[in-house]
């Protein structure tokens, strides 16, 4: 997803420029590093405008250290901006008259409970494309059970290429919000060997967070179960380990 431009750094040009860095905190991108001559030669073009691609939507500050040569600021003058991604609008494919345009019209005023839904639905009609574009917008808004769903899509290949390593990072983050069906189900990879090698341990580890955090007395069961056949498949030192494991990430990552 490309960002909205955002100009950083603007000036008229009349003055004399050095080399500029901007910075995106908290994205993971690296530097921008530009070297920026005399105007007067029209070496640099103002404004000066930088593009970046962002993976999630957010509020994001970048920082430009640098900038007009002065007697207050030589090279060392700095500024900064704010600027909001927002994702992009998806329109749902659906005929009038049909039961689920009530529900559609909620999930394109980004009501995140009607996308999940909307998803979910489309997902039972097989209509599995449409269904991962409103998980994944689900999911941007902050859907929990929506990411897992998204994980789950990439792990089947259904509605998108199928992506093992994906899948195990949606389920992860669903995790960190205390979903004990990602828990599950990236247990089953580990379990499995789907994406990553096969680690019994893991899916102890897993499948033991799950049946602390399952809500519903069905999950609950499940995982109580496949935690209890996966523990016999261990040494004592092994679920000892997975359970020291498993308590410092309830107490460090689950929020």
């Amino acid at each position: 997803m490309i960002c909205r431009r955002a100009i950083i750094v603007s000036g008229d040009d009349d003055g004399t420029f050095c080399g500029l860095v901007v910075e995106y905190p908290g994205t993971g991108d690296s530097r921008d590093n530009v070297q920026l001559g005399d105007t007067r030669n029209h070496n640099a073009k103002l404004p000066f405008t930088f593009k970046r691609v962002f993976s999630k939507p957010g509020t994001y500050e970048a920082k430009a250290f640098g900038g007009r040569v002065s007697n207050a600021f030589g090279c060392r003058g700095s500024t900064s901006t704010t600027f909001v991604i927002t994702p992009p609008p998806v329109v749902a494919v659906v005929p009038s008259g049909d039961p689920l345009e009530q529900l559609a019209r909620e999930a394109q005023g980004n009501n995140p409970e009607a996308m999940y839904a909307l998803a979910n639905a489309f997902a039972n009609q097989g209509k599995d494309v449409e269904a991962v574009k409103w998980f994944r917008s689900a999911m941007m808004l902050g859907h929990v059970k929506a990411t897992n769903a998204l994980g789950f899509m990439y792990e089947e290949g259904r509605g998108t290429p199928q992506n093992l390593s994906a899948a195990a990072e949606h389920y992860l983050q669903a995790m960190k919000k205390g979903n004990a069906d990602a828990m599950v189900n990236r247990g089953f990879l580990y379990q499995k060997g789907l994406g990553v090698e096969r680690n019994e341990p893991q899916a102890y580890f897993h499948f033991l967070l799950a049946a602390a955090y399952a809500s519903d007395k069905e999950t609950r069961d499940e995982a109580t179960k496949l935690r209890n056949e996966t523990a016999q498949k261990l040494t004592r030192e092994q679920v000892q380990q997975a359970q020291a494991v498993a308590d410092k990430f309830a107490r460090e990552e689950i929020k």
